[in-house]
């Protein structure tokens, strides 16, 4: 595995960080809690990663990039594993992921 896969101490559990909708619905549920699919769902998953993004550049724990970019960047990558797999039954997650996290772990250091 890559390094730095632990949680870090000092950071803020992932749940705390999620956006709510106005009446405090989870993002990528609407306001009677049904879980939504479409634009509006993609819209709520890209969201809760860039604000992550944004509290890692408010507290310093990450380095300068768009957090709107990051957060389309990861979404991508991870779309096109789920392509790769389908198509490939025996790629290795393992080694396939550990890349990932090493790419995208150097782009958002500080």
């Amino acid at each position: 595995m890559a390094e730095g896969h632990g949680r870090r101490a000092g950071r803020t559990p992932l749940r705390a960080c999620r956006p709510r909708c106005d009446d405090g619905a989870p993002s990528g549920f609407d306001s009677a809690r049904q879980l939504q699919f479409g634009g509006q769902a993609v819209a709520g998953e890209l969201a809760v990663v860039q604000h992550v993004f944004e509290l890692g550049h408010a507290d310093g724990s990450l380095g300068s990039f768009s957090a709107r970019v990051m957060a389309v960047t990861i979404k991508a990558a991870l779309d096109a594993l789920l392509a790769q797999l389908a198509d490939d039954p025996e790629l290795d997650l393992e080694a396939y992921g550990a890349e990932l996290v090493t790419l995208f772990e150097r782009a958002t250091r500080p």
